[in-house]
């Protein structure tokens, strides 16, 4: 698989493909919710499978993090909705969310968590933060499945081996130090004459 086409990098089509997954999927069934999936695609598309699970896996922990402490905040601020206590306990909220992806060690998460935190508090209110949370970590599980897949698509296909090359000649498995040894014997034969004994 070429590394760019048209002009147009990989990662570049790996994320439009993830987002084409996403969007085909969700119209097909009718349901909400794709723009966090696709925006789960988009974030988790990165140059390794490795990567895109990391990724995958600090919006993941993230939206919990960020649900669960936007549920119990909304129980406090729920009260001073519109008043300058409200901005001071949003404030302390989210030192609260950073400190907690600290110390559970995921720092990475931490943006995530106080996006969600933020959706929760001015957006969704104390209805259904739990909801939400739930929904977007089902949707963002959604996206990052798409990037996986899409990755690991295309890094199968970048190690497929053509059927009739010896996996020796493809440079996947050396040869040994005998066989590389012979070889070397074969392509150049020792010197015949310099094995002859002179007679006198």
């Amino acid at each position: 698989m070429p590394k760019q086409l048209f002009g147009i990098g990989m990662r570049n089509i790996k994320t439009a493909i993830a987002v084409f997954i996403c969007c085909l999927l969700y119209s097909i069934i009718g349901a909400n919710g794709v723009m966090l999936a696709a925006i789960s695609a988009i974030l988790c598309m990165q140059a390794t499978i490795d990567k895109s699970v990391d990724v995958g896996k600090n919006r993941v922990t993230g939206s919990f993090i960020g649900g669960i402490v936007g549920a119990f905040a909304m129980q406090f601020t729920h009260f001073v909705m519109g008043s300058e206590m409200q901005i001071v306990m949003v404030s302390l909220s989210v030192v609260l969310i950073i400190f907690t992806c600290n110390l559970a060690k995921v720092p990475d998460s931490s943006g995530t968590a106080c996006v969600v935190f933020l959706v929760i508090v001015y957006q969704i209110g104390a209805d259904e933060p739990f909801i939400y949370a739930l929904s977007r970590v089902i949707h963002s599980l959604i996206g990052i499945g798409a990037a996986i897949f899409v990755n690991i698509y295309f890094d199968l296909d970048n190690f497929k081996t053509a059927p009739d090359t010896p996996l020796q000649e493809q440079n996947i498995y050396p040869a040994s130090v005998p066989e590389q040894a012979e070889k070397q014997e074969t392509e150049n034969p020792p010197n015949q004459q310099n094995n002859k004994t002179e007679v006198p």
